[in-house]
């Protein structure tokens, strides 16, 4: 099916929202697209809910298979997509009824390689565009540098922007190699190395995407060691991507501003108050040593990384850690 966008959208136990997100699709006011749904091995009723909605409507199909994890997912649909433009969303969430109409018109109007736009975690404002012109934007070639803006802010996340397809060539999302080991933390890496290449990229701060807090999605529900874990190899990826492909720039960029960024949540896992017992500490605890030890062989960590390692190893919060 040749199509303007192709909707790619990684599918795993999401029965509770999965309705909410096709129909949000469904109700759009631009219509050329279509919908490429992967059903990552669902248990629940997922896949009936998919099935359900490619009967009612020729733009949505399925690809079923075991699970591999979203990124392996989001990969395989890839490979099936026929869209000039593709936009990757999540089965949670939902999108503004004018969100495809409005970022399609200003990728075909400013010849741009990529549409970045902002998101709300509360349901939506009634508002209405009546027309896009009025909106305001910025037009930049290196999106990685606006990552950690306030205002035109590129967000890392892969559902908050629209891309030519000619552009992602070899670009996928990051996949251990071992056969069965999923890595369910991609989405940074992906966006990041993305934005490394440069492309004309298009920033508006209309919120367009209803992202939905879910404690039972696939990442609220990984153990925080197994997010550390997760994490670490992504930022290697993205690491190795730069050393390869980017400007002294970016890799200046990413070691002084995201990659710390990225570690300030994966320290805050061991003030949380949820993990009630040593055992879940130390485990964090084990996969943070292992993972500054390994940057800190790199010469990725700023003083304050250093700082928490040596915090780590005086701690001694994972007993079974080695720290050189």
């Amino acid at each position: 099916m040749n199509c303007q966008i192709s909707i790619i959208i990684s599918v795993y136990q999401s029965e509770q929202y999965l309705r909410e997100c096709l129909d949000s699709i469904r109700a759009q006011t631009f219509s050329d697209y279509e919908v490429i749904c992967v059903d990552d091995g669902s248990t629940d009723r997922s896949g009936d809910i998919l099935r359900e909605y490619a009967l009612l409507d020729a733009r949505l199909s399925v690809i079923s298979h075991d699970n591999r994890g979203g990124g392996a997912s989001r990969n395989i649909a890839l490979e099936h997509a026929s869209g000039k433009y593709i936009y990757f969303m999540d089965p949670d969430d939902c999108l503004h009824r004018q969100a495809l109409e409005c970022v399609y018109h200003l990728a075909e109007k400013y010849e741009v390689d990529v549409v970045g736009f902002s998101y709300r975690k509360t349901g939506f404002d009634p508002v209405s565009y009546h027309g896009f012109d009025q909106i305001k934007f910025l037009i930049t070639t290196q999106p990685l540098f606006r990552m950690q803006k306030r205002n035109f802010r590129f967000h890392r996340s892969y559902w908050s922007k629209l891309y030519r397809k000619s552009i992602l060539g070899s670009h996928r999302f990051i996949t251990y190699p071992e056969p069965g080991e999923k890595n369910l933390v991609t989405d940074f890496a992906h966006t990041i190395c993305i934005a490394a290449d440069r492309p004309s990229t298009l920033i508006i701060n209309e919120k367009l995407y209803y992202h939905r807090y879910n404690p039972t999605s696939i990442s609220k529900g990984l153990s925080r060691a197994k997010l550390v874990k997760d994490s670490h190899y992504a930022l290697l990826h993205t690491h190795h991507y730069l050393l390869q492909n980017g400007g002294k720039n970016e890799l200046r960029y990413f070691k002084r501003k995201l990659l710390p960024h990225i570690l300030r949540g994966h320290y805050k896992f061991l003030t949380d108050k949820t993990l009630d017992h040593s055992g879940a500490k130390q485990e964090i605890g084990h996969a943070l040593c292992l993972e500054l030890s390994d940057l800190a062989a790199q010469n990725l960590l700023g003083l304050r990384d250093r700082a928490w390692r040596k915090y780590l190893e005086r701690q001694r919060i994972s007993a079974y850690a080695s720290v050189p």
